[in-house]
């Protein structure tokens, strides 16, 4: 029953991703994306500690979508935070439930860190709204911060609990549905996705291996993000430049 559910919305999400020239998408002027990942959210964060501790990523607009928001949330923390941070959500159990991970990772930012960790106003999320995409900064404290991570990741049942979220008093649908028009209005954007160096296959809003895999490592995945980002090292400097 609870696939069929899944499929269901999946189909639900998939018809308004195909139908999404109808919808308001705001101009890209960021220079690094965080795409969704669903469940493989760690390899993007291996990745993305790589960058953190090699490039200057001063002054540089990052946004991100779905998961992508939450590892947003870790390139906004202070530098010696981030192994704390990375090494309390590798300890989070998967079980192949990516609504318990989501529910466990937030709880995690909202008990063992505080707002002096992170710099919220480098935080940018894309969220989904009945009109298009909004991307949401200037957030008055962490714990707004992580509602709008919460509404960016949204899709019934299958990452919360219930059938509806609202953020600012709107109901939220995930980031995600429209990430790739959002993407395809900037040319030279740094994405960071699960794909990029081909660790594993590109999916989509309507690919339910995004959302349930089994046998994944959390900790495996991370290490393979950060080593596959050391051993492409060169791909980065098209856009960034080294510490």
């Amino acid at each position: 029953m609870k696939i069929i559910v899944i499929m269901i919305i999946i189909l639900f999400v998939n018809k308004i991703y195909r139908t999404k020239k109808k919808y308001k998408i705001p101009e890209c002027d960021a220079d690094i994306i965080f795409a969704p990942a669903g469940i493989k959210a760690p390899y993007n964060f291996g990745i993305c500690h790589y960058l953190k501790n090699h490039f200057d990523l001063t002054h540089k607009k990052m946004v991100g979508f779905s998961s992508g928001s939450l590892i947003n949330l870790l390139m906004t923390m202070e530098k010696e935070k981030t192994s704390e941070f990375l090494k309390k959500l590798m300890k989070i159990k998967l079980n192949d439930d990516i609504k318990s991970y989501l529910k466990k990772t937030i709880h995690t930012i909202e008990t063992d860190f505080t707002e002096n960790d992170f710099n919220l106003n480098l935080l940018n999320v894309g969220v989904t709204h009945s009109d298009g995409l909004h991307v949401y900064n200037n957030f008055s404290n962490l714990k707004d911060a992580l509602e709008c991570c919460t509404s960016s990741s949204f899709i019934p049942f299958i990452t919360y609990k219930d059938l509806l979220y609202f953020y600012k008093y709107k109901l939220c649908l995930d980031g995600g549905v429209f990430y790739n028009a959002y993407k395809k209005k900037k040319n030279d954007v740094l994405i960071i996705n699960h794909y990029m160096f081909k660790r594993y296959k590109k999916t989509n809003v309507s690919d339910i291996n995004i959302i349930i895999s089994k046998n994944l490592n959390l900790y495996q995945m991370y290490l393979n993000g950060y080593n596959d980002a050391r051993n492409n090292h060169d791909y980065f400097l098209k856009y960034l430049k080294p510490l």
